[in-house]
């Protein structure tokens, strides 16, 4: 996912849906640091349905959300994951930096 993420191809991306692939909190964090970059200014649809991501992945998202400031991010699909207290919290907090989400 880190690899894919860094083609300037993923510059462009609109939608990303990644849904039951079982991506667990490595790929998380990696998705996490991506809606950090500059790249994930377009981003518009995150699909994470279903990928085993507990709190660790969770977190990386949250900080994702919150330090991208020119992040269009308006829909982010989370549902059926191992996500606690504390990955709710970071993405609690992700949330209210991005004004764009749904």
């Amino acid at each position: 996912i880190a690899k894919g993420l860094e083609f300037k191809g993923a510059l462009n991306l609109q939608h990303l849906d990644l849904r039951n692939n079982k991506i667990g909190d490595v790929g998380a964090t990696a998705i996490g640091k991506y809606l950090q970059s500059e790249g994930a200014s377009k981003l518009e649809k995150l699909n994470l349905n279903s990928n085993e991501i507990g709190d660790g992945g969770a977190t990386a998202i949250g900080k994702g959300l919150q330090f991208n400031g020119a992040l269009k991010l308006e829909v982010l699909d989370l549902r059926s994951n191992e996500i606690g207290d504390v990955g709710v919290t970071a993405i609690a907090r992700g949330l209210e930096f991005n004004g764009a989400l749904n």
